[in-house]
């Protein structure tokens, strides 16, 4: 007695490259979809495997192939931009070799490419004067400063450089968390006000910068002495960030 099989079990997505909702690095070239068994290869064309970007155009690969056995459709294109995406699979339309259908409903995979980037500038500034509009410190204060960065899947910063009015004056490529220590400088006529601010590179040589934390410094004397009752703050400058000396 013979008795024939049938195959009735539906193929199944094991793994999507990029991943759904997935950040990855630029220079993406190809997306990938592992099934669970060999997929009919007249059902592996364009129609059930869309690329969108994000104004909903349509991307034409360069080519599609089955990899793996048939179980791998990869999807070939020029080096697609910064930007999110969207992969519309037709599930209703891709079969295996027996006829069985992926699904009856699309499936949607969506992901992003974005650069690794420094995003802010952690400082620890006291405002000595909070009631007004910016930043204003005194002299020769420490500051500790840390970049915060942000790294997608298969990009990374490897170093950052910290400045004051454009120059650099501390770099790091510590790898994990990058940071420093800087004093700001003695106020003159040379410094009444500063502008701080990071800059990463990641690991293809792209620049990245933090917006500047911008700050006036103030005439203090030393720490050591020991001011009357009757100190008081004299504005010496305006802006929008002022300068104070202490007066008795």
């Amino acid at each position: 007695m013979e008795v024939e099989l049938i195959d009735i079990i539906a193929p199944e997505i094991t793994q999507l490259n990029p991943a759904n909702s997935a950040i990855i690095a630029p220079g993406l070239e190809t997306v990938k979809v592992d099934f669970s068994e060999y997929i009919a290869p007249e059902t592996v064309k364009q129609d059930n495997f869309k690329v969108f970007d994000a104004n909903d155009n349509l991307l034409v690969p360069q080519n599609i192939q089955q990899l793996n056995d048939g179980k791998t459709v990869e999807l070939n294109f020029v080096t697609l931009a910064e930007g999110a995406y969207r992969l519309e699979i037709n599930a209703a339309q891709i079969t295996d070799l027996s006829g069985n259908a992926l699904g009856s409903e699309n499936i949607i995979n969506t992901f992003s490419i974005e650069p690794a980037r420094v995003t802010t500038l952690f400082n620890n500034i006291i405002d000595i004067n909070p009631n007004r509009e910016g930043i204003q410190a005194y002299e020769n204060t420490k500051l500790d400063l840390r970049a915060n960065i942000f790294e997608p899947d298969g990009g990374s910063i490897e170093q950052v450089d910290f400045f004051i009015n454009d120059e650099i004056i501390a770099t790091d490529t510590n790898g994990s968390i990058f940071s420093t220590d800087i004093y700001l400088p003695d106020i003159s006529t040379e410094y009444s006000a500063v502008t701080i601010s990071a800059r990463g590179i990641d690991n293809n040589g792209e620049f990245s910068y933090t917006d500047p934390l911008e700050a006036e410094i103030a005439n203090i004397f030393s720490d050591e002495i020991l001011y009357p009752v009757e100190t008081q703050l004299t504005e010496i400058a305006r802006g929008d960030i002022n300068f104070w000396e202490r007066t008795y």
